[in-house]
């Protein structure tokens, strides 16, 4: 009779503190020269130029050696009847001449050094090279480039600073530059492993799982597979888990808690002032159990992969999570096996990444398991110092080297059966890995759209050099260090299908996002506008002092609520959008509201209506299923002289609300047109900045409570806000 193979598969990870026996680690420098990639480098604009000029001590009695310019300004010094010449402004045209440059006067600082800019955007070589010029005139105390400064989030996580692998700006993956796109919300990541412990600096963020180990011993909770992913431990005593090579027992190991340290390391919550962050610490992980005592098996971890991608598994019921990221921080010495290839293979069809630990042997990963199958991200451990981890396996399947050493994450204090919450410090490509499908999912909800080649792709193509004197090449830690602000901007950006049908209005929706997610805004109505900070201003103080008709009617003393800067920017940076129907129905209601039109000044007033939904116009539109789209829309009717029919819509997969008024469809009379969304409460209002690529404003709506708006769902509209030049 013929008997299934079953390999052994056990955690990719070495405890602090455990020696392990190994070959003698190859000198890899003596294999080949270490080649360096290409050297990338992204062009750095600036604002302009800061201009301070120099005090002139010029003799009252003598001609001056130089002209007075007419707006210098002149005063009487004492006893020697010398006069200070402060020659505190240049004209536009004095520095248009000796820069060869349309040059625009700004403002002055506070230092009263004189701000200007320049037509169109100029490096910050270019700038650099107009400073030398002007500061050799020898009229100039100094001359500063006006560079562009970006928001850098920092959670307020005190475990954050032990975190190297997160925030070293050498080695690490540079996580505080990618938060500023996003953290991971909107994309679930499948953590197949020991199963998990309800950590409270991880718990908010797990979502269903399984337990899939089909041996009760192996799973010491007194069953075979069911629904309960809770780690029970993996402790073993002395032999019981066989012997090693030289037919001596194998030692007795406390509970390693593996599955829960690698989920903290994926999806920490992040900002909540308690312990430390995740490097997708929006996203949600689903636990999968397959490793209890002794370690589990390939032919369970074929069937958990499957249904981490919403597969079907006989006997288990389908997954209502489907993860589009599937890490699995665990292996064995031999060959990929067949079963676990197809359940990769099905998991790459439903658009589910797979990424792989590639081992601790200090041996090739060809010789490895699952990390030697195809169509995965192999993932190779890095030290602080920019070198491979002297445990990690290595080769040319690795496809990236991440932070493996020294790894914190969330733990339990039990050595066999569950303790308390606990922190602890790891090593092993097992801590590489959820580095990288933490990055993964960042990629995603930048950009929902990439097949697994691409994510893959884009992590290797935008990887950091490996540091002067690393002991890595690309023949042996794959194709550089994990960078996750890198990989966002090579993820490009997130297109969704807004409009069936309208490839233009669909390209400026995205568009505009972009531009506010990257901080770099380009409205056509104030070429000021450059960053979220300079809207945020004008934002704010148009809606805490504004009154004018076509400028202010969602104002403070409409709403009474002021709104400050940081409010404004946080919804910028961090708005999650809408997660359900309900959500969105709850903020849009049916309110009345005015609204101003920029170029005409008259007031529209406007109805927006509960949201329905409506079948997509295009039959062709049709979901992966086959099934024609179903879109959610909030409409508007405008009422009066100016009666129309317009629609915001939310999608609950993008950080953003969108919406189009077909009163501007050809952006011929200034009004609204299309526009993305931004949303955050403000007090017991409900508030959306809304930015189109003419204007920017800010609309609200209360709660009246007593109030009879059109319906009962007790929300009322004052109105749009709309910035102008």
């Amino acid at each position: 009779m013929l008997r299934k193979s079953i390999v052994s598969l056990t955690v990719a990870c070495a405890l602090s503190g455990i020696a392990e026996s190994r070959p003698p680690v190859i000198d890899i420098d003596l294999i080949e020269p270490i080649p360096t990639k290409p050297a990338t480098t992204n062009v750095e604009y600036g604002a302009g130029l800061i201009l301070k000029k120099k005090k002139r001590l010029v003799p009252i009695i003598d001609t001056p050696l130089e002209p007075i310019k007419p707006n210098d300004e002149l005063q009487l010094q004492d006893a020697s009847r010398t006069i200070i010449s402060q020659n505190n402004y240049d004209t536009e045209a004095y520095l248009g001449a000796l820069l060869n440059e349309k040059v625009t006067h700004q403002t002055f600082d506070s230092n009263g050094a004189q701000v200007v800019t320049f037509n169109g955007q100029k490096t910050v070589a270019e700038l650099k090279i107009m400073a030398a010029s002007l500061m050799a005139t020898g009229e100039y105390a100094y001359v500063d480039i006006n560079h562009y400064v970006k928001h850098q989030l920092t959670p307020n996580d005190p475990q954050l600073s032990n975190m190297w692998g997160l925030i070293n700006q050498t080695a690490g993956i540079r996580a505080p530059a990618a938060w500023d796109d996003n953290q991971g919300q909107n994309v679930t990541v499948a953590v197949i492993d020991t199963g998990y412990r309800p950590h409270a600096d991880l718990a908010a963020n797990i979502v269903g799982g399984y337990d899939f180990i089909s041996n009760p011993t192996t799973a010491r909770d007194g069953n075979g597979r069911d629904s309960n992913a809770m780690d029970e431990g993996d402790w073993t005593t002395l032999g019981e888990c066989g012997t090693d090579q030289n037919g001596n027992p194998l030692p007795a190991q406390n509970s390693s808690w593996h599955g829960t340290h690698v989920a903290g390391t994926v999806a920490a919550v992040g900002n909540n002032n308690n312990g430390v962050v995740g490097v997708a610490y929006k996203s949600k992980v689903v636990p999968i159990r397959v490793l209890g005592r002794c370690g589990g098996t390939t032919s369970d971890t074929a069937d958990a992969i499957r249904w981490a991608a919403g597969g079907n598994v006989p006997g288990v019921p389908t997954n209502p999570n489907p993860a589009k990221v599937i890490n699995l921080s665990l292996g064995g010495f031999g060959n990929c096996q067949t079963s676990t290839q197809n359940a990769i293979n099905y998991a790459r069809s439903q658009g589910a990444v797979v990424v792989i630990a590639a081992g601790n042997n200090s041996l090739d990963v060809s010789n490895f398991q699952p990390a030697n199958c195809n169509g995965i991200i192999s993932v190779a451990s890095l030290t602080s110092t920019g070198n491979r981890s002297d445990f990690s396996n290595f080769g040319n399947r690795i496809d990236v080297i991440a932070p493996g050493s020294l790894i914190l994450s969330t733990l339990n204090s039990g050595t066999t059966t569950p303790g308390t919450d606990s922190y602890q410090y790891y090593n092993g490509t097992s801590m590489a890995t959820p580095h990288v499908a933490g990055v993964a999912a960042l990629m995603l909800t930048r950009n929902s759209a990439l097949t697994p080649d691409q994510v893959e792709n884009r992590i290797k193509s935008s990887a950091r050099n490996f540091t002067s004197g690393s002991n890595c090449n690309t023949a042996v830690c794959g194709d550089g260090i994990l960078d996750a602000p890198a990989a966002i901007d090579a993820a490009g950006i997130n297109y969704v299908d807004v409009y069936p049908g309208d490839t233009a209005y669909n390209a400026l929706v995205q568009e505009i996002y972009h531009e506010v997610s990257s901080d770099n805004i380009d409205l056509n109505f104030n070429s000021s506008i450059q960053t979220r900070t300079q809207l945020c201003n004008l934002l704010v103080s148009r809606h805490n002092g504004g009154t004018n008709p076509g400028q202010s009617q969602t104002n403070s003393a409409y709403i009474g609520e002021s709104i400050t800067v940081n409010q404004c920017l946080n919804a910028l940076w961090f708005s999650d959008g809408y997660d359900s129907n309900a959500d969105w129905n709850q903020w849009t209601g049916n309110h009345v509201g005015t609204w101003y039109d920029q170029t005409n000044s008259f007031t529209d007033n406007a109805n927006w209506l509960q949201s329905v939904n409506e079948a997509a116009n295009d039959p062709n539109d049709t979901d992966a299923n086959g099934n024609t789209r179903v879109y959610n829309f909030q409409q508007v009717e405008f009422l009066g002289a100016n009666a129309h029919f317009g629609w915001n819509q939310a999608h609950h997969e993008v950080a953003y609300v969108w919406g189009w008024d077909p009163k501007d469809q050809t952006n011929t009379d200034g009004t609204v047109g299309t526009h993305v969304g931004w949303t955050f409460d403000l007090g017991t209002a409900k508030c959306i900045i809304w930015v189109t690529k003419n204007e920017a404003f800010l609309e609200c709506v209360k709660d009246v409570g007593s109030e009879t708006r059109r319906t009962s769902t007790g929300f009322f509209g004052f109105g749009q806000w709309t910035v102008e030049s």
